[in-house]
């Protein structure tokens, strides 16, 4: 392997790694990405909206992103038809408000037991995945959100539910080979299981 010195940093306590801030108190969101998005005029053109896009970049640093932010992605996607609405601006600035105040993700001990939990609801399906350093403390690691498609939105709760843990699982891949995840839910997803198998 070989390095270019002029673009490695040793020794130092916190840097830049893959388009986060690394340091001793966990994943951040890079302050260039944050500027972007508070810096980004309101869209107004096809252009615009798709600049816009790049504030997708922080949905792992977001509750339920997908869900919290459907007009957003619907003024997107339905650009032409419909243009900037009231309920696409809340969404925008709903970014900037989380932005305000970027959330810190914590990394893992190894082999230490880590808990998701998963939501559901009529559009979309996110999972947070979090550590318990004490009892009454917990730390987020990674948030997953995504959107359904049409046929999805057809699917029942338990369904979705199942869909969300399988999506979780596939994204976080290498947290399920590395440590014991505990699900926690709002359906009797564990009462589901054992009786299909």
């Amino acid at each position: 392997m070989k390095l270019n010195p002029s673009k490695c940093a040793f020794g130092v306590s916190a840097g830049k790694f893959l388009g986060f801030m690394v340091s001793q108190r966990g994943i951040e969101v890079s302050p260039d990405q944050v500027k972007a998005v508070m810096e980004t005029p309101l869209p107004g053109t096809r252009r615009s909206y798709n600049a816009s896009q790049a504030s997708s970049c922080v949905g792992r640093f977001i509750a339920r992103f997908t869900d919290e932010l459907r007009p957003f992605f619907l003024a997107i996607r339905k650009a032409g038809a419909h243009g900037w609405t009231d309920s696409c601006q809340n969404a925008f600035e709903k970014i900037k408000h989380c932005l305000m105040q970027p959330p810190i993700l914590s990394s893992p001990i190894p082999k230490e037991k880590l808990y998701m939990y998963l939501a559901v609801s009529e559009w979309a399906i996110s999972a947070v995945l979090f550590r318990c350093p004490s009892p009454k403390e917990q730390k987020p690691i990674y948030y997953v959100s995504r959107a359904l498609a049409d046929v999805e939105t057809r699917y029942s709760k338990m369904e979705l539910t199942a869909l969300a843990l399988r999506s979780a699982a596939q994204k976080l891949r290498p947290y399920f080979q590395a440590h014991p995840v505990i699900v926690l839910t709002d359906h009797p997803f564990a009462t589901f299981c054992t009786s299909q198998i």
